[in-house]
């Protein structure tokens, strides 16, 4: 039988919509609100109003007005004059036709009931496996507590569902470490996708030095394996080896189980007991290998994150980058740093002009840098001296690491915050110490104080406390 024999073949169309995440979500507050309510089914109108408090909790925005099945769910809904939470009723009445929701008559009170159907809880159980970590903590010890029950003489009838319970926890164990050894290349993935988006906000405020540390795959190892691999090992040896035991349990499948025949019973059990010990060195083999693969792709992921925040064509490059352009373009350069840095306008004035700053200010209070014609400037180049456009020159390794060494005078360190950072020429060595620091042939370098993360605001300038040291110096 193929599978839209058992399902409507509309149960996907749905999540093409634009709205599929909005679905899916009220899909599984839908199943929230009914598991709350430890009954399988709701009355619609009390949904109705839980959905609605969930919508307006959430500034949810739904518009359904693209859906294909609009037209006609609007009239019903007007023909049918409800109108109370008319765009929760749309939801409802999109799940029913879609095959989401039941909607049933009450046989007693012939009020409306809300069911999920069997495809939607299977669909809801594939979504949360999907955005929700599985843990494997705990199957070695309920494997092992499900097979010490076994020596209790009270609980002996039930010995062959003891087997089955801890057979089935392996089972379950391994397809759990399969899946999160699938899931871990796709995790980092997104990760660095996620932070090349920030790696440039981030690095003016407190750089990057926790950027590459906060990515990291919650893997959940079975940290139970070695404190139970013995024990369980030592449980299933007895019972394959012990005949008197293995016919008690034989016993307890066709008394209280109706498996049919004794040597049905026997050839079940054994095969179960052969596959879990099995299964114990098939576990430990994943969980290495889970690890492995973590570690491995952790570490392809640092440093496709270093590689950005370093590269001639990451953030360093774009700061080199602006530094020549600063020479080369100013005005354009200024231009482009008055909109995304928001600071102070400024407008070039061209070459063979004199002029002096003034300052304006609008309705607004808005300082505005504007020059104004002084003849006692005599050419454009004791105004660029002046107002630094010769960056390049300005920020070399020589010249940053000259400024702070006379910063420091005879101390062999200082804080940032000490030395200050009074205009953008100060902000701007303070990132190029902490990048050229790094370079070996540097006699002095840069790091992040590491209870000093918060970062310090000074003026109109918010930059992390960095310890600056001369390198050789104690």
């Amino acid at each position: 039988m193929s599978l839209f024999e058992k399902m409507d073949a509309s149960f996907f169309t749905i999540l093409v919509s634009k709205n599929k995440d909005r679905y899916v979500d009220l899909l599984l507050e839908i199943h929230d609100c009914i598991y709350r309510n430890q009954t399988m089914s709701m009355e619609r109108s009390l949904l109705v109003d839980l959905l609605e408090e969930y919508v307006k909790d959430r500034e949810i925005s739904l518009d359904f007005k693209e859906e294909e099945e609009y037209a006609q769910i609007e009239t019903e809904l007007r023909q049918e004059k409800d109108t109370y939470g008319k765009d929760i009723q749309f939801l409802l009445r999109l799940f029913e036709k879609h095959g989401w929701i039941n909607v049933d008559l009450h046989m007693d009170t012939m009020k409306k009931m809300v069911s999920l159907p069997y495809h939607s809880r299977v669909f809801i159980t594939f979504v949360n496996d999907i955005i929700k970590e599985r843990e494997q903590i705990g199957y070695m010890i309920r494997i092992h507590a499900s097979l010490k029950d076994m020596e209790d003489p009270m609980k002996i009838e039930d010995s062959y569902q003891h087997i089955r319970n801890a057979y089935a926890d392996f089972k379950e164990l391994i397809l759990t470490l399969e899946q999160t050894n699938a899931r871990i290349r796709d995790y980092y993935a997104i990760q660095v996708k996620k932070v090349s988006t920030k790696i440039y906000h981030d690095f003016f405020d407190v750089y990057y030095g926790d950027i590459v540390e906060g990515y990291v795959f919650p893997t959940l190892v079975e940290d139970s394996l070695k404190r139970f691999k013995n024990p369980v090992a030592n449980i299933l040896e007895t019972l394959l080896h012990d005949e008197t035991l293995k016919e008690k349990i034989i016993d307890s499948a066709t008394s209280h189980y109706r498996v049919n025949g004794r040597d049905h019973a026997k050839k079940s059990i054994e095969s179960m007991l052969y596959a879990m010990y099995n299964d114990l060195n098939i576990v430990e083999n994943l969980t290495a290998q889970l690890v492995n693969s973590d570690a491995s792709y952790r570490r392809l992921a640092k440093q496709k994150i270093m590689y950005l925040c370093n590269s001639d064509q990451g953030l360093k490059g774009k700061l080199v980058e602006l530094i020549h352009h600063m020479k080369e373009e100013p005005q354009k350069t200024t231009e482009i740093l008055s909109q995304t840095m928001n600071i102070q306008k400024t407008q070039y004035i061209p070459k063979n002009e004199v002029y002096s700053f003034a300052k304006r200010k609008r309705k607004q209070s808005e300082d505005i840098m504007r020059f104004t014609f002084d003849e006692e400037t005599p050419d454009q180049s004791q105004l660029e001296e002046k107002i630094g456009l010769d960056r390049y020159e300005r920020f070399t390794k020589e010249k940053v690491a000259a400024y702070y060494k006379e910063k420091l005078k005879d101390q062999s360190a200082g804080k940032l915050k000490d030395i200050g950072v009074k205009d953008m020429d100060d902000y701007i060595r303070s990132i190029l110490i902490y990048v050229y620091g790094r370079d070996r042939k540097m006699d002095i370098e840069a790091t992040l104080l590491p209870n000093e993360t918060q970062g310090i605001e000074e003026g109109n300038f918010h930059y992390p406390n960095l310890l600056i040291r001369k390198k050789g110096d104690s």
